[in-house]
């Protein structure tokens, strides 16, 4: 009998037969889950928000044109490794993953990796080496312009990490905002 370790809030031991699930429907909401096996240590945490007819808009990276609502979300991680992020949503959702900024006027700059409705999910999911001592910023959208509803984005790797919503203004002339 394998036994698992789950971690939320307190200290609770399942079976590996326990079904165990989390789902947030309130907006902006930070939930978080370790999962310790015998073998591994898999951290996961989840954000839930929405985009509105409120939020930013820009053109997002690969089109033309188009105002595309967007949130973006501060990732930190404890620990330098391989880190997964996956969205859940009632909407076509592309992510895109920056390296310490983001500017929705130059959606090229400090773009490292993007993904939009992977194999025919609607969704967005990929992997990506994150360093412990640098701050990324995760642009959630979508595939058609206008389009708003929730999401939820699900990411895991080695060791803790944190995922909070944040407004990053436009800059005005040329600034740039950079968080460090």
């Amino acid at each position: 009998m394998r036994t698992v370790l789950v971690i939320q809030l307190c200290f609770v031991w399942v079976s590996a037969a326990a079904a165990t699930s989390t789902e947030t429907r309130t907006p902006p909401t930070t939930t978080s889950q370790s999962t310790i096996t015998a073998s591994s240590l898999i951290v996961s945490t989840t954000i839930s928000s929405a985009l509105t007819i409120s939020d930013q808009t820009y053109t997002r990276y690969g089109v033309s044109s188009g105002n595309y609502y967007y949130k973006t979300v501060q990732v930190t991680v404890s620990r330098t490794g391989s880190y997964s992020f996956a969205c859940s949503s009632n909407m076509i959702a592309y992510g895109y993953l920056y390296n310490n900024s983001f500017v929705a006027s130059t959606p090229a700059l400090n773009l490292l990796i993007s993904n939009g409705d992977l194999g025919g999910t609607a969704q967005f999911e990929f992997t990506y080496y994150l360093t412990s001592d640098v701050t990324y910023i995760l642009v959630a959208t979508t595939y058609s312009t206008g389009v708003t509803g929730t999401f939820s984005i699900l990411a895991s790797g080695p060791a803790a990490l944190t995922l909070t919503v944040i407004v990053i203004p436009r800059p005005t002339g040329t600034t740039i905002v950079t968080i460090q």
